[in-house]
């Protein structure tokens, strides 16, 4: 499993930094717990995931669950 996720590039950044990415989860309870998650990072870590989230998805972070959820969920 660990060798399939580090083969995805927002998986291995994550694993690599520490620093939570929204990204597609596979349920709606585990896509509110990394949102939960991001929002209690600091803010220059969060402007470091969102760098990388406009990176790979062409979108900051709130974009990305905003449109990954189909509303704009409350930080």
């Amino acid at each position: 499993i660990i060798k399939n996720l580090r083969g995805d590039a927002c998986h291995a950044w994550r694993a690599e930094t520490g620093i939570e990415l929204i990204h597609k989860e596979p349920d709606r309870n585990e896509q509110l717990r990394i949102w939960a998650n991001w929002n209690r990072m600091t803010e220059r870590m969060k402007t470091v995931s969102d760098n990388k989230c406009r990176e790979l998805f062409a979108m900051t972070n709130t974009e990305h669950i905003a449109l990954i959820l189909g509303e704009a969920p409350k930080g």
